[in-house]
């Protein structure tokens, strides 16, 4: 490999890189604004509930675009949700919920 490919490829890992940190921060902050007990609605088309606040996670459910959740905690960029109808509690991304006006 030559340097400019080497160059080439440590330019877009960079890139790549700071295009996640920029993410992830989003996605954190976002957790951050959301509230206990407070009723939030899913944004996305199909949303997977996890066991367990990591993408690694077994999905124990999915919920659909509009589905409405109860908060209940936080952990990083993961929200801890009850949704009514359903017999546990899951595991979401903050990103994919919107506070209910």
């Amino acid at each position: 490999m030559n340097t400019a490919t080497r160059s080439s490829r440590w330019a877009t890992s960079a890139r790549i890189g700071a295009l996640l940190g920029v993410l992830l921060a989003i996605g954190v902050a976002h957790a951050a604004d959301i509230r206990p007990a407070q009723v939030y609605e899913v944004r996305a088309a199909t949303l997977r509930v996890r066991a367990a606040p990591s993408l690694n996670a077994a999905i124990i459910r999915k919920l659909t675009k509009r589905s409405r959740v109860l908060t209940a905690d936080t952990q990083g960029a993961w929200v801890k949700i009850y949704a009514p109808g359903e017999p546990e509690f899951g595991w979401v991304d903050a990103r994919y919920l919107k506070p209910v006006e």
